[in-house]
């Protein structure tokens, strides 16, 4: 190499250096732009819908850890923590934002625009350049705009196991982009134990799913004799499999380190079948679910607008149905068991075993009719439109047709179908952007219950009860200038309730509540009126009440003595 060569080739080196600096900037400056317009358009359609008590209770709790309380000593909350899932989101949340009810809505954005890049990126997998976007950006795009009215409630309001989704993809994501290796099985182990710490759902909708896959295809590997490298045929799906296994047993073992430092007390996790009489049903309540996970729903929709929506939408469903049963078959066909992906294989019999269960349980009727209960089922959305992109993306690239014509006529064919094909891609993006631009463009809608929490401050009513766990909603709403504290009638009396709430707020050594609030309206949407205590309960346990004030359909009764004194114990 002679010297006059080598500035020459300096320069070539720099410019391929530029070239890749450049580019990767590009794609961070895009990336960062999608994440924030995400986010910023979710936090609007969240706004649609107003927040209800299981939000609510993660902001409480997620205060009393700011305050010091890391292992909530003294809550006692539902069948499902969220504790190291969604609840570590509204503490971060809460670090950056005043306490009030946006941080709800903040932490609802946060974390749908997560599982929608979580999604994205489980769907394009291995694949690079243009084969790897189309296939993640139509998995985003089957996501991207929830169904305004019980779609936004379902999926941007609530923990309700739309956020337990998000590690569970990341970790479909390791086990299909990792090299099989034996530190695979153990990082999925630990996660699949950190998730079911939060959600026990996640044996559902993951351990058992990951069980089921494993011991498929390692059976029919030692059926086949077939190993790579030598090692034992289908020794890697059995060393997940027991991940799968000893994952639950960590976090069972997580669950009584934390009981025995004197962590918060959950409700059993229901277990309850329903009866056969109820089974068609539930299935019409189920598919009524999952029309409105997948935004196609035309129950309750009126206009033009929201019609068209509910029908683009059904392009959707349809995808993510059809790559369901693609997924499915490619599993169970046994002749030719490796044309299915380990990862699909998992993704398909977790929407399955999630269906099935949601079915064979009491969830669909426990809100009949109201689709709440569709959260149950909240996994379906994100799983269907991954499978949708890692099944009919690859397809998407060659739209053309194959003709037995010559060169010159098989070239104009293979043009207009190209045309026809990406014309009706186009507009289906288009379609679900506009649907999501027009969610976001909705009036937000005001607090259940702010006008109620504006009225009590302005009265100096500061500390007081209510009637159901609705009534943290207030003190969320009133930005924790007010306090209520949930009660319920048992034996003819008041007492507290002690779900989704904290012993120490009915002590009375801390606190000194001096007002009831009765006649709660239903929070939600379609969710029926809490009920309330009727006076004579009111007055069996506190005596009569030294002032009434009725304000907006509210009953509010106060005391001059502490409440928490009096409570049924």
């Amino acid at each position: 190499m002679t010297t006059a060569t080598r500035p020459a080739r300096s320069r070539a080196q720099r410019r391929i250096g530029d070239t890749r600096w450049g580019k990767a900037l590009a794609v961070t400056l895009a990336l960062t732009t999608v994440t924030a317009v995400l986010f910023l358009g979710y936090l609007r359609v969240s706004w649609t819908v107003a927040a209800t008590s299981d939000g609510a209770a993660e902001a409480l709790q997620a205060r009393d850890m700011l305050a010091g309380n890391w292992l909530l000593h003294g809550w006692m909350i539902g069948d499902v923590s969220f504790y190291t899932t969604e609840l570590p989101e509204y503490v971060l949340v809460e670090l950056i934002r005043p306490f009030g009810v946006g941080v709800i809505h903040v932490a609802a954005a946060a974390t749908y625009t997560l599982l929608v890049l979580a999604a994205y990126w489980l769907a394009r997998g291995r694949a690079v350049g243009r084969a790897g976007l189309v296939r993640g950006v139509l998995a985003a795009v089957i996501m991207l705009a929830p169904q305004l009215g019980y779609g936004a409630f379902v999926l941007l309001l609530s923990p309700d196991h739309v956020g337990t989704q998000v590690p569970l993809l990341i970790g479909w994501l390791l086990l299909d982009l990792a090299p099989r290796r034996w530190w695979v099985p153990t990082l999925l182990c630990l996660l699949l134990a950190w998730v079911q710490f939060a959600d026990r759902a996640a044996v559902l909708t993951a351990v058992l799913p990951l069980m089921v896959v494993g011991a498929v295809t390692a059976v029919r590997a030692a059926l086949r004799r077939r190993s790579a490298r030598g090692e034992p045929a289908g020794g890697y799906e059995l060393a997940l499999i027991g991940a799968a296994v000893v994952s639950v047993g960590l976090s069972w073992a997580a669950a009584r380190l934390l009981a025995a430092a004197g962590g918060f007390a959950a409700h059993p996790f229901p277990l309850t079948f329903a009866p056969l009489s109820l089974l068609w049903t539930h299935a019409r309540l189920t598919g009524w679910g999952v029309l409105e996970l997948y935004g196609a729903n035309f129950a309750d929709v009126t206009g033009r607008v929201g019609v068209t929506f509910a029908a683009l939408h059904v392009v959707g469903l349809t995808l993510a149905t059809a790559a369901l049963a693609v997924a499915l078959f490619r599993f169970l066909r046994p002749a030719r068991a490796e044309g299915a992906g380990l990862v699909d294989s998992v993704l398909a019999v977790a929407i399955v075993a999630n269906l099935i269960s949601y079915l064979l349980s009491i969830d669909p009727g426990t809100m009949l009719g109201t689709g709440y209960e569709a959260r149950e089922i909240a996994a379906v959305l994100p799983l269907g439109a991954v499978l949708a992109g890692r099944i009919f993306g690859p397809a998407l690239r060659w739209p053309g047709i194959r003709t037995p014509w010559g060169s010159e006529a098989k070239a104009t064919v293979r043009s207009i179908s190209t045309v026809f094909w990406f014309s009706a891609v186009f507009l289906v993006i288009a379609g679900y952007g506009s649907a999501f631009g027009y969610a976001a463009a909705q009036a937000p809608r005001p607090g259940e219950y702010s006008v109620l929490a504006d009225w009590l401050a302005a009265h100096g009513l500061r500390y007081g009860l209510g009637g159901g766990p609705s009534a943290n909603v207030i003190t969320v709403d009133s930005g924790g200038q007010v306090a209520v504290e949930p009660t319920e009638v048992r034996m003819g009396r008041v007492g507290a309730l002690l779900y989704q709430s904290s012993a120490a707020a009915f002590d009375p050594r801390r606190h000194d509540a001096r007002f009831l609030v009765t006649q709660l309206p239903a929070v939600g949407p379609a969710r029926p009126a809490e009920t309330t205590a009727p006076y004579p309960a009111v007055l069996a346990t506190f005596g009569p009440a030294a002032r009434t004030y009725r304000f907006d359909g509210y009953t509010v009764l106060v005391w001059n003595v502490n409440l928490l004194t009096r409570l049924r114990e």
